[in-house]
């Protein structure tokens, strides 16, 4: 293997997330004193290459988080941040997406954001993305979502709980972004290749 030189991959319009570029952060239930969540940057997390033991191809699948509107496109007005999947195919010729799908509230009032996400990809073919999630009515919390094989191009399945919290976290001096999820990550169990940890 040799590493290439960069590729730039066409992609739909991002922007930053709601806390870069000291915009604020996520902010969460119970927060006291100007605290937010530190969703940090638009930068690609946990960016893998899997195999798909049904066709044989290998795609490589990663996330990143950044602000978007009630319809899940990018806006530095859009009051929440939403979490994007891709996967990337063509990786021995000139790589293209193949599909992407975004993880989202649409709520006109009162947001939750996704952020901070990871993807994982079963041998058959199955998805999964793991994320933060918080907001003004939300203690943070971990929320998944994903898509099987024989979904719609691009479809993302709707979100479901797998950690709840009842706890605000305010841990760090006032009017500080507090860490939260960036050690995070959604993974295939290698025992069976099917089962998702996050």
């Amino acid at each position: 293997p040799t590493i290439s030189g960069n590729i730039s991959i066409a992609t739909a319009t991002t922007t930053y997330p709601m806390g870069a570029l000291g915009g604020g952060g996520v902010p969460f239930q119970g927060a006291t004193n100007g605290r937010t969540l530190d969703d940090l940057d638009d930068r690609l997390f946990q960016a893998q290459i899997t195999r798909d033991n049904i066709s044989g191809v290998s795609r490589l699948w990663t996330a990143h988080n950044f602000e978007v509107t009630t319809a899940g496109t990018a806006s530095t007005t859009g009051n929440r941040d939403g979490s994007r999947w891709y996967e990337i195919g063509n990786l021995t010729t000139t790589p293209t997406i193949v599909q992407s799908g975004t993880l989202f509230d649409s709520a006109a009032t009162n947001p939750n954001s996704y952020f901070i996400p990871s993807v994982a990809v079963s041998g058959q073919g199955h998805m999964a993305i793991g994320a933060s999630s918080a907001g003004a009515a939300r203690f943070p919390s971990l929320y998944a979502a994903g898509r099987l094989r024989t979904d719609s191009a691009n479809a993302t399945q709707a979100p479901t709980q797998i950690q709840s919290s009842t706890t605000a976290y305010n841990l760090e001096g006032a009017n500080v972004t507090q860490r939260w999820g960036d050690y995070s990550k959604t993974t295939v169990d290698p025992c069976d290749n099917q089962t998702f940890w996050h």
